[in-house]
């Protein structure tokens, strides 16, 4: 079997609002292999949830930072996902970057 081939990528930075929004990465089709990385400054706040229809990866936090990893298979995308900051905190920020892959059969 082929290995996936990176497609593109999208991301947003510095973001410190209770959820905002991540543009879908140019050229997505359907059976791509997407990938969320959303790395976080927590300041004393509750890390980030699951986004809708992402399964985690993994997490990694340390002391006050939260490194977490989502995937999912491309399927009828919207423009954009919605994905939350850190509840609470003092001056919390969180990066997403999305890149998507091309398979040669759909990711499941």
């Amino acid at each position: 079997m082929a290995d996936p081939s990176y497609r593109s990528s999208s991301s947003v930075e510095n973001q410190t609002g209770s959820s905002f929004s991540v543009t879908k990465p140019a050229g997505t089709v359907d059976g791509d292999l997407l990938v969320a990385f959303q790395a976080s400054y927590l300041g004393g706040g509750t890390a980030p949830v699951a986004p809708a229809g992402w399964t985690l990866s993994d997490r990694q936090t340390f002391s006050d930072r939260d490194l977490v990893c989502w995937y999912k298979s491309a399927s009828s995308e919207g423009a954009s996902w919605t994905f939350d900051g850190v509840a609470g905190g003092v001056t919390p920020t969180t990066n997403v970057y999305v890149a998507a892959f091309s398979v040669p059969a759909p990711f499941t």
